[in-house]
Order: C-alpha cells, then sequence, then structure tokens
C-alpha cells in the first residue's frame, strides 16, 4: 500500500523554502520565478501571457530553464530562483527536479513530489478517495506490478477478471455496461466506452484530438482489452457535455463547458480553430472539490475533468498544470493570484492585493442581481474564443434576440419552455413462434443456465445465450435432414415435418442482422412436463419473440422531426446557438422498450445536429430507468377501467344485427367525425366488415404459400440464400380451417410488375413473370411474411365457435401497414388483398383503438386520468420550475448556482451543500480576498428548496401548486435516467459571456422530451378534450378558470382518425416581458416589485401556454397503387445509402420509399393563460387521486358473501327461538355485524 505523503500541510508551509538559494528579495531587488519544464510547455502563448503580466506588475522576472540544461545538465548548474515552477510533459526528467528542489529549496509553485503519483490514474484515485472527492464507480484490473509512478502495485490473476454480455467482473466486482475503460498510465488517452446490447453494444474509443475528430464508435468491438492494466469506470450520463476545471490556488477556479467527445466525436471549432468553449458556474459542492484537489494533489495550478450527473458531480481525471487557453481574463486573473501568493511567501506585502472594481473578478461570489443600470464592467471587453459561425441572417437576429439593450417599453415575449410527448416512430411487427421438444441439447439448457427450479421459465436474452440456441438448432435441423435421407423412399411424419419446419424458422430468426444486437430476439423455454421419478424435464415448450424493432424509416423519420422541431419551434432557429452557449436545458426521457428509445436517440440527433451512431447519443443523453417507466409506460392504475370498457365495446360491434342508431349510441357517444367516418366506411356493420376482412386474409395468405413454393421450387431445398425457407411443411399445404373456398388465393400478376418493388423482397426484371417475384434474397422476407398472416389468421376468426377476436385487430393493421411499405411487391399480386385489408383494417382499428379508452367523456377523462396521471405531474412540474427560474432568476432554481471563482472550504457554505471533511485545514493565507476586503464566502445560496421555490412561483402566476408536488423527487443510480435532481444543468459565467458577445447570459430555455408509446397520447389527448368544468362537477360559483376549445379545434381534434407513429403533443410556454426605460426586463426586479406586481395581477397574464397536437406520419396510398409515409423530407440517396450501412437494419433499404411532411400540428390553444392548463392539470390530478383512493378503501373493505350473510340471520333467529321471542311479531332486533379482526366492522344489512 502506498504512503500518500500529507501534500497538504506542504503546501501550506511556507517557512520550508530558503529563497532558492538567493537572497531574500526586496523592493529594489526582484523576485525570480523560475520555469522549469520542457520547451515546448514553458514557452507556450499562455505562459508568456501569464509572465507577462507578472512582469507587469513589477517586482517579478521570470527565468526559463534552457530545455539542454534540464536534460544533459547536472542540478548544480541548473538556475536559481526565488520561485520555481515545475511540471512534467514527456520526456521531463522528474526525478532531477525533485532532486534540484531539495538542494535549492525554492518555494514551489506545485509540489514536484506528488507529480510522480498523477502519472497513475490508481494513485490519483486512491488520492481522490482519501480526500473524499466523489469519483465514479470503478474497478482496477493489474497486470504488471510496475507502474508509471515508479510506485508498485498489487497485480491480478487473469481469472480475476470475467467477462460478460453485458457486465465485467474484477476480482468478484461487478460493473456493468456502460463503462469507460481507462489505461492506468495518465498519460495514455486511449480510452475506450464499452454499450450494453440494449443500446445497441459496440464500443467508442476516445483519443487526443485529430483536427476535427475525438472519438470514433466502433459497432462490433464488444470485448475488453486484455493487454495491460486497466480502470474499468461506472459511464456518467451527462447531457453531452463536461466540465474542464482549473484551480489558481484552492481559492480559485475557472471552469468551461464543451461538448463531451462520446457524442458524435466532432470537435466543435470556433473561426479561429480553438475547440469551442464557455464559462459556466461552479456550485458549492464543486467548489470544495477543487479547493479538496489541491490540498489532495499539492498542486496549486490544476485541472481537472468533471461529469455533472443530476444533482452530483465526479471528478473523472486530474491533469496536473494546465492552462485555460485564450482566454485574457483568465490571464489577468491567474497573474494577479500568483503575484499575491509569490510575494507573501517571499513575506513582502502585494501591492495590489484586491481586484479592482469593475473588474469582473472570478471572487464575486454571489449571483449578480441584475438590478443596476449601468454595466459595472469598465473599458470594452477584451475578445477571447469567439461563438460558433453562423448562416448570416440568422446570426443577425440571434444577435438582435440577445440584446438587452433595448430602451422602448413595448412588450417583448420570449420562449421559456417546450415539452413535447412523442409516440415511437415505425417499427417491424412483433411476432411469436412456439414448438414443443423434447430434444436434451434444448433442455440441457435449462441446468445451463436456470435456477435449478425445475418448475421455472427460462429467459434467453444475451448474445452467448442464444449463440448457443443458434448452435443448437442448427445441429438439430442436420439431425433431421439426415435421419430423413436415411429413411428416402419412406413418407414424411408431418409431426416430424412441423417439427423441422419450426426449427428451420427458428434458426432465420436467430440469424438475422447478423449479430444480437438490440433488445430485439428472445427466447422462453417453459416445461410443460417432468420425469415422475426423478423430477427431470422431458418436455419443454420453445417460445422465440421477435421484432417491434424500429425500422430504417422510422430512425430517419425521427431525425427529420428533430431537425423540423428544432427549425420551427424554437425562434429565430437559434437552439443550436442556445443549446451551444448553455441556455438550454435539454432532458431526454424514454420508456423502457427499445423501440422508443432509440427513436429518442434519433429525435435528439437530428434536433441537436449531430452526426454518427445512435448508440453514444442514446447512452449519453437519453433518461431510463424505472421511474422513467412510470412515466411513460405504466397503465396499471387503468387496467380494470379499460377491461370494462372493451367489453362493452366488444359486445356492440360483434352484434350480428346492428341498428345504425343504436350502434352508434353504444360505441360513439361523442359522435366525433373521425368515428362517424370510419362507421360510414365499413356502412355500420362491424362485424361484416370483419368477415369480409378475414376472407381477404385467407386470400392473402394463400398468396403467400404459393410465393413460397415457388421460392422452394425455384432455388432448391438446400439453398443457402434462404435459409428456413427450403421445407415449409404445414404451413404451406394446408387449406384454410377459417373460411369458405370462395375466398380464392390465385395468384396473378398486374402490369409493370417489374416497378416499385422494395428492396426488401429483392427487384424484379423479368415483367410479369411470377418467378421474377422470388429471388435467393427475398425468402426469409417472404416466409416471415407467411409466418406472420397465417397466425393472424388462425387468431382473428375461430370457425367452430363463429367467433372474431377484436383484440387482433391492431396487429392486423400494424402488419398490413408494415408490408404496404417494407414488402411494397406484395402490391402487384391480383387479387389485391393486401389493398383491401389495409383499408378495412385500418377502418375498424379508427374504431376499437381510441374506445378501448373509453367511449364516453367521462370514461375517457378517468382512464385517461389513470394512465397519464404520473406523466401529467411531471409536465406540470416542468413549467412550475420554469416559472420559478422566470420569476426569481437563477436562485429560485435549485442546485443550478454557483460561480466560476470560489473559495470553497475556509468559510462556512449553505447548508444545501454537502461539507466535504478536512477542508478547515487550509490555510485563508493561501486564498486571495475577494473585492471589498472581504472574506472569500459563499453567498450563493438559497434559502428555500427548488420545490419550494417552483411551487411559490406558481402562486405568484395565479396558478396552483400540483397537488402532490414531483418536482423530480425520484431517486435512481447514477446515469440511469433518474427524474430525479433535474435542475442541474450549466449556466454561463455572465462576466466571461459579455466578452463572448453574449448580452443575455442569463436566459434559459427549458425543453423536456417524453418518448412513449400510443396509450399515453390517447390519454392525454382525451384529457385535453374532455376536461370541462361539467365533467369536475363544478358549476358557476366556483371560480376556476379551464381553456377551453374553440368549436374550430374540436371539430380538428375529432377528425384526427389514428394516432400513428411520431404522433406529438407539444406545449410551449411563452413569457411577457415588457422592458422598462432602462433596458432591463422587469423578470429581475425582486422582492418588493413581485409582491407589488403580484397584487396589480400582472403575473396571471405573463405567461401564455400553446399546445398543439400531429398524428404523426400517415400512409397515403396514391391512385397507382404507390405507397407513401409522411415525415420529412425525402432522403437524397448518398445520405440514405450511408445510414443504411450505418444501421444495418434489416429493412434498411427502402429506396422506394418517400419520406413526406409529417401530418401538421393541429392547434388547441394558440394563447391561453399558463394558470388555466395548470388549473386543468390540477383538477385532473385531484379527481384521479381520489378515485384511486376510494378503490384503495374499497379494497380493504371485506366483501360478505351470501352465506357468511344467511347463516348469520340463522344464528339470530336460533337465538331468538331459544329466548321464547316471536320473530313474527316482535320487533326484529338490530342485524349483528360480521367482524375481523384486520377489517372495519360491516352490519349484516350491507352486502
Amino acid at each position: 500500500m502506498t504512503d500518500y505523503t500529507q501534500f497538504e500541510s506542504d503546501l501550506l508551509d511556507f517557512s520550508r523554502h530558503k529563497y532558492g538559494g538567493l537572497a531574500k528579495p526586496t523592493k529594489s531587488s526582484p523576485i525570480i520565478v523560475g520555469i522549469c519544464a520542457m520547451k515546448k510547455k514553458a514557452e507556450s502563448k499562455a505562459m508568456k501571457e501569464i509572465m507577462n503580466r507578472l512582469r507587469h506588475r513589477g517586482g517579478i522576472n521570470s527565468l526559463v530553464f534552457p530545455e539542454k540544461v534540464i536534460l544533459e545538465g547536472r542540478i548544480e548548474d541548473w538556475p536559481r530562483c526565488h520561485s520555481l515552477i515545475c511540471f512534467f510533459s514527456d520526456g521531463f526528467p522528474l526525478e532531477k527536479a525533485v532532486a534540484y528542489a531539495e538542494l535549492r529549496k525554492p518555494f514551489l509553485i506545485n509540489e514536484i513530489k506528488p507529480q510522480f503519483l498523477l502519472k497513475d490514474r490508481r494513485h490519483v484515485m486512491k488520492l481522490m478517495e482519501k480526500y473524499g472527492v466523489p469519483t465514479p464507480e470503478h474497478v482496477v484490473m493489474n497486470r504488471s506490478a510496475a507502474s508509471p509512478s515508479g510506485y508498485p502495485v498489487d497485480i491480478n490473476s487473469e481469472d480475476d477478471l470475467e467477462e460478460y454480455d453485458d457486465y465485467i467482473v474484477v476480482s468478484g466486482e461487478r460493473i456493468d455496461k456502460p463503462f469507460v475503460e481507462k489505461p492506468v498510465d495518465g498519460d495514455d488517452h486511449n480510452i475506450y466506452i464499452y454499450y450494453p446490447r440494449s443500446a445497441g453494444g459496440g464500443s467508442c474509443r476516445l483519443f487526443r484530438k485529430v483536427n476535427d475528430r475525438s472519438s470514433e464508435f466502433f459497432p462490433d468491438v464488444n470485448k475488453v482489452r486484455r493487454n495491460g492494466s486497466f480502470i474499468y469506470e461506472k459511464f456518467i450520463r451527462t447531457e453531452g457535455s463536461d466540465v474542464k476545471v482549473y484551480t489558481v490556488t484552492s481559492g480559485y477556479a475557472h471552469s468551461e463547458a464543451r461538448k463531451s467527445p462520446t457524442i458524435d466525436g466532432v470537435v466543435s471549432r470556433n473561426e479561429d480553430g480553438f475547440e469551442v468553449r464557455y464559462p459556466v458556474l461552479l456550485n458549492n459542492e464543486e467548489k470544495e472539490i477543487a479547493a479538496r484537489i489541491v490540498a489532495a494533489t499539492g498542486q496549486r495550478i490544476c485541472g481537472f475533468d468533471l461529469l455533472r450527473s443530476d444533482r452530483d458531480s465526479f471528478v473523472c481525471d486530474v491533469n496536473g498544470w494546465s492552462f485555460v487557453k485564450n482566454n485574457q481574463k483568465y490571464y489577468e486573473d491567474f497573474a494577479l493570484i500568483l503575484s499575491d501568493l509569490i510575494r507573501r511567501a517571499m513575506g513582502m506585502a502585494s501591492p495590489q492585493r484586491f481586484f479592482p472594481a469593475g473588474s469582473g473578478s472570478l471572487f464575486n461570489e454571489g449571483f449578480e442581481d441584475d438590478t443596476s443600470d449601468t454595466d459595472t464592467e469598465s473599458g470594452p471587453p477584451t475578445p477571447v474564443a469567439k461563438a460558433p459561425s453562423l448562416r448570416a441572417a440568422s446570426l443577425a437576429s440571434l444577435k438582435a434576440s440577445d440584446n438587452d439593450e433595448a430602451t422602448d417599453d413595448s412588450p417583448h415575449e420570449e420562449l421559456r419552455c417546450v415539452i413535447a410527448i412523442v409516440r415511437h416512430g415505425d417499427r417491424t411487427p412483433k411476432q411469436k413462434l412456439k414448438l414443443k421438444t423434447t430434444h436434451h441439447s434444448l433442455l440441457a439448457l435449462f441446468d445451463k443456465y436456470g435456477s435449478g427450479n425445475t418448475r421455472e421459465e427460462l429467459k434467453l436474452k444475451s448474445a452467448a445465450q442464444l449463440g448457443d440456441v443458434l448452435k443448437i438448432l442448427s445441429e438439430r435441423i442436420d439431425d433431421v435432414r439426415r435421419e430423413r435421407e436415411a429413411r428416402s423412399g419412406e413418407d414424411s411424419d408431418s409431426e416430424e415435418q412441423d417439427y423441422l419446419d419450426g426449427l428451420l424458422q427458428a434458426r432465420t430468426v436467430l440469424e438475422m442482422h447478423g449479430t444480437f444486437k438490440g433488445i430485439n430476439r428472445k427466447v422462453q423455454l417453459k416445461p410443460t412436463d417432468w420425469d415422475p421419478d426423478t423430477g427431470d424435464i422431458i418436455e419443454a415448450q420453445f417460445i422465440l419473440k421477435w421484432g417491434g424493432v424500429l425500422t430504417f424509416p422510422g430512425r430517419h423519420q425521427a431525425e427529420l422531426m428533430g431537425q423540423s422541431f428544432r427549425q420551427k419551434l424554437y425562434p429565430f432557429d437559434g437552439l443550436l446557438r442556445l443549446h451551444s452557449t448553455y441556455r438550454h436545458d435539454l432532458k431526454v426521457y424514454s420508456s423502457n422498450e427499445g423501440r422508443v428509445q432509440v427513436t429518442a436517440a434519433a429525435f435528439a440527433k437530428g434536433l441537436l445536429s449531430f452526426t454518427g451512431h445512435l448508440t453514444p447519443i442514446l447512452t449519453s443523453l437519453v433518461r431510463k430507468s424505472a421511474e422513467v417507466d412510470s412515466l411513460l409506460d405504466d397503465a396499471s392504475d387503468a387496467k380494470q377501467p379499460i377491461e370494462n370498457v372493451k367489453k362493452r365495446l366488444h359486445a356492440a360491434l360483434l352484434d350480428k344485427e346492428p341498428v345504425k342508431d343504436e350502434i352508434m349510441h353504444q360505441v360513439a357517444p361523442t359522435g366525433a367525425s373521425s368515428l362517424t367516418d370510419s362507421f360510414k366506411q365499413i356502412d355500420f356493420n362491424p362485424r361484416a366488415a370483419m368477415g369480409t376482412l378475414n376472407l381477404h386474409i385467407v386470400g392473402l395468405v394463400k398468396q403467400l404459400r404459393v410465393l413460397v413454393k415457388t421460392h422452394r421450387e425455384k432455388f432448391g431445398i438446400n439453398n443457402t440464400g434462404s435459409a428456413g425457407v427450403a421445407n415449409t411443411g404445414k404451413l404451406l399445404e394446408e387449406s384454410s380451417q377459417n373460411a369458405e373456398p370462395s375466398a380464392t388465393g390465385d395468384i396473378k400478376m398486374s402490369g409493370e410488375a417489374n416497378e416499385g418493388v422494395s428492396a426488401s423482397l429483392g427487384r424484379t426484371d423479368v415483367g410479369h413473370s411470377l418467378q421474377s417475384i422470388v429471388s435467393a434474397e427475398n425468402g426469409t422476407a417472404l416466409l416471415m411474411a407467411l409466418h406472420r398472416w397465417s397466425k393472424l389468421e388462425k387468431d382473428f376468426y375461430v370457425r367452430k365457435k363463429d367467433r372474431f377476436d377484436l383484440s387482433k385487430i391492431p396487429d392486423i393493421a400494424d402488419s398490413v401497414k408494415f408490408d404496404m411499405l417494407h414488402n411494397q411487391q406484395l402490391l402487384k399480386l391480383q387479387p389485391p388483398h393486401l389493398h383491401e385489408i389495409f383499408k378495412l383494417s385500418l377502418s375498424l382499428a379508427d374504431i376499437v383503438v381510441p374506445q378501448e379508452y373509453g367511449m364516453t367523456p367521462e370514461e375517457k377523462k378517468s382512464i385517461g386520468g389513470r394512465i397519464a396521471h404520473n406523466l401529467i405531474e411531471k409536465v406540470q412540474a416542468d413549467f412550475a420550475n420554469t416559472v420559478s427560474y422566470c420569476i426569481n432568476g437563477p436562485r429560485g432554481s435549485g442546485s443550478a448556482q454557483g460561480h466560476s471563482g470560489s473559495g470553497p472550504g475556509v468559510s462556512a457554505t449553505s447548508g444545501s451543500t454537502r461539507k466535504l471533511p478536512h477542508l478547515q485545514k487550509i490555510d485563508p493565507n493561501t486564498v486571495t480576498s475577494q473585492p471589498g476586503g472581504g472574506n472569500n464566502h459563499t453567498s450563493n445560496s438559497t434559502s428555500s428548496s427548488a420545490g419550494a421555490s417552483a411551487n411559490a412561483a406558481m402562486s405568484v402566476a395565479g396558478a396552483s401548486p400540483p397537488e402532490t408536488p414531483n418536482n423530480d423527487s425520484c431517486d435512481s443510480s447514477v446515469g440511469g435516467g433518474s427524474v430525479a435532481s433535474e435542475e442541474t444543468f450549466h449556466r454561463l459565467d455572465r462576466r466571461h459571456a459579455r466578452s463572448l458577445g453574449i448580452k443575455s447570459s442569463d436566459r434559459m430555455v427549458r425543453t423536456r422530451l417524453y418518448f412513449t408509446s400510443e396509450s399515453h397520447l390517447h390519454s392525454l389527448l382525451n384529457i385535453l378534450r374532455y376536461t370541462t368544468p361539467e365533467s369536475l362537477g363544478l358549476n358557476q360559483d366556483d371560480e376556476l378558470e379551464l381553456p377551453e376549445l374553440t368549436e374550430e379545434a374540436k371539430a380538428k381534434l375529432e377528425a384526427i382518425p389514428e394516432l400513428n407513429y411520431l404522433t406529438h403533443i407539444v406545449f410551449r410556454l411563452f413569457e411577457l416581458s415588457p422592458r422598462n426605460g432602462n433596458g432591463r426586463s422587469f423578470r429581475r426586479r425582486r422582492s418588493e416589485s413581485d409582491s407589488q406586481a403580484a397584487s396589480e395581477g400582472q403575473y396571471p397574464r405573463r405567461f401564455r401556454v400553446s399546445v398543439a397536437v400531429s398524428p404523426g406520419v400517415e400512409i397515403h396510398v396514391g391512385p397507382d397503387g404507390k405507397v407513401e409515409q409522411g415525415c420529412g423530407t425525402q432522403a437524397s440517396a448518398d445520405n440514405t445509402a450511408a445510414l443504411n450501412v450505418q444501421n444495418g437494419a434489416a429493412y434498411g433499404s427502402e429506396a422506394d420509399i418517400q419520406l413526406l411532411p409529417c401530418s401538421p400540428l393541429v392547434p388547441l390553444w394558440n394563447n391561453i393563460e399558463f394558470s388555466k392548463l395548470n388549473n386543468l392539470f390540477h383538477h385532473v390530478l385531484k379527481d384521479v387521486n381520489n378515485e384511486l383512493a376510494q378503490e384503495a378503501e374499497e379494497a380493504k373493505t371485506p366483501h360478505v358473501s351470501r352465506e357468511v350473510q344467511a347463516n348469520a340471520e340463522a344464528e339470530l333467529l336460533d337465538e331468538a327461538s331459544k329466548l321464547r321471542i316471536d320473530v313474527m311479531t316482535s320487533p326484529r332486533p338490530a342485524p349483528l355485524p360480521v367482524t375481523s379482526e384486520d377489517v372495519p366492522v360491516r352490519s349484516l344489512n350491507e352486502s
């Protein structure tokens, strides 16, 4: 175990130095500061800037040690100096520097011995742990006792590392993907990040910047390196940014945020070629962290990397001596602090102990109130790194929007918050395959992967597990074929053929895409029979599930929709500038479904104009966890009401002799135009429409059988290009059991069969020949379509019982839409069964799907509230936090406060900040005082929590606070996607911002994106449409204002037939900010001004909300039968090809599919007061909570059965008879209660 030196005490002991072997400096003799470093570092631009400023302050001269002397000369021949700046880099002889310091004893700006430890990340981690600095959870794999630091370490056995698909185990400690793999050598920047299969797998390689690249993604590299010692860290999700912090003593820390290299590897540079970074504020805890790192390492001048996740911050690397590049203000601050430090070390008074007024000192701890009429900065700002260049027109408008110097009193409205709830994109149909097996090789998987309980089913998801299944299936297929060949001439056994067909199709599914990436396939083995003697499993049901994966058009449409959002919903196309300057607070939430996560990542890619693969974007930006799932994928509270509605709905739709008026009254009491239109299309007879639909399904299945047979005849049994198609058994031979023979399955080809053929089915060049449809490559697609439609045929209608299963109508609609888009060659078949299925299934689905969420307005509102109440609470909290920020400023917005300049640990900190231990050891004398001579006191604390501030702001704004405030109170592990503590974001440092040309540094636009499934969209729309004062049981005497839909908005909303893929609801919050004569917005006036404004009723109208909905992407079938799916604009051939290669999707080359504009947003409200919308949410939540509380209370109350009640009555009569009471004539005694120990007493009369 390394015995770390107490660097902190060395750092504070000024008496150790002996003036470097020189005479003590005086006023007449200058202080000599030696610079002992490699030439490239010692003569860098930043070093020259600082040394020039030291010299101009007077009394301090710098002396650069020649590199040749450092490398070749004796330490006795090295120059002498009073104070020494010494830091290592490649090739620097650190040992000689230590010897020189011990020989001459100059005053060391940075201690030299600890720099050995900085060479080894393992020692850095131990130092951070010792000093209480938070670091990511990590494990270490040591393969060599040697260390870059020179301190030996204990080595691990290679057996100590166990590697699995989604995690590794090192010496018994498990760390899950995503994780970061770092070489222990601090100078080795080849850092890898490994992603889990659920995010797509693969790895990202980080490296020192080369031109405009800082990382590369490798989708097929999933194994960790085995040729060195590494630290494996838990990946911290940071919303796509990281922070570089630069200390100058323990009392100063400058911080800059930049785009994280883990996103897409593209380095953002300005016009001068520098990486784009923006100074941001540190919170109190981060300031303490900075001071602790200085104390722990003995490095007054030090750089480190900070990762922010929710309310926690973690140090992931300590770099030693580091400069801020090209920042004039930083150079000034650095020189002032260093001059003061050196003079005090020499026992001399500093000529300027404090920053001059108006210097914009980073030591101003409190948040600067924007109440002054004049700017506090003296003179013009010194230009530093320029902001990223934008289009000239856009830049001009952005500068205008950034300008706070307007002197007119005209109202000025600004966008403050955008909230969108989005359905996932186009996906493949969900499918399932079942077969029985008794073979020992498949049953052996229970022993290999099971828990030992022979009654439990086995679920196999990992790549290794699915790889074993694929290997077993391939071996079994070969065995069965050999057995059949050995019995040549004998008739094939039907069950054997079915078994082989199942194995072939299962193998085909597992072989799709070539790898087991993502979460799109799963195998289940359910025990069905056991040995009576041993209890061993002797038979099991093999279940393979696949599908539900986002398609290539789904990804591309989501990306295009993100681009459209950026261009249309944010003023002046200014989102990228706001985001790049850390004035855009973005959070992306997704349910746990893979297709929803990928949709969210693709949307974020388009929104922020990222490039490259989706996996790093998904991992870095998309929040997913159990808490998020409760917002976006939990309908458990509505399960029973939905079941009740389904029973009534199905009974009405299955009526054999429906009456038009009666069925409309029963199923569509709201009279929505979309429902009326759908009923008209099926002639108000749903059951007859289902019968016709079933006939077309039967006809399509027959057509598919002929196609698959043709494929077998054309390409033979053992053709490897169509694995799984060679033998299709009863799937091809059986006749339909569910329809009359009149439903023909004959196949004819319509004209121009060689045009418009989907790439997924292969292109044809042979005119009208049936042979032209099939190819060696499309056998899998044909077999999958046949299996899918055969199963739907079987499940939809049971002839023996003459019964339709209405729950299959949505599945039929999804399946036909998929084939219309991705298997377009089937559209050329005659009769046109696919076209007819499309029209009928969509009409029926437009009736069934929306009505399952309630048929009456009351049911729709109630079920909608039960499904979406958690999401509504979160949206309400989003608005509350935004209003709080607008009214109270950064002080009242949670933990977003903090400051670049810091004096952590030297004085009391706010109670809201976690105090790190040992900081009291730091000598206050090492901290430069702040302007005015006051103590360097942390004063930017807030007296109330974010939630309290938000609720207060809601009240001031004329709105009711949330019934049960959910200001992101859920908790989760770091990076796991918690909705907790989401108020942490990067805040731009306004003093630096002015020099960057940004005059509105306090502006903040909040964006919250929620990606979910169809049920939550239906629920929210029903709430917005059907929540009225009458539905809430309110009368005219109740003082409550709710938003009212206009008749035009109602008509547009009710005309939406279905909520397609990428349906979205958008809320936008605007603030009306009149300006005063000094050009300052009144939103920065506080205290009595706020009270006066509230009393005058200004705030209720200060915020307005617009609400709009888009039904997403629609499928358009033209007169010529050509199918188009809407969203975005048509992709170029080059872009499409690039995305195909990148995504490697099964349906990734639909060159024929035009991507038309998404359905436009339908405005519900353009200009309603925020308080009205908040009142609506408030009362919906109140009603839902009351309903659920009532149900919970009823569940606790025992139900007294008729039998129990009869027995109690008999006992009562028997007792009366014993007492000789004439029961017939005497008054009946009070009924006796039936009691239970754990429940309230109920009377016999209560049944």
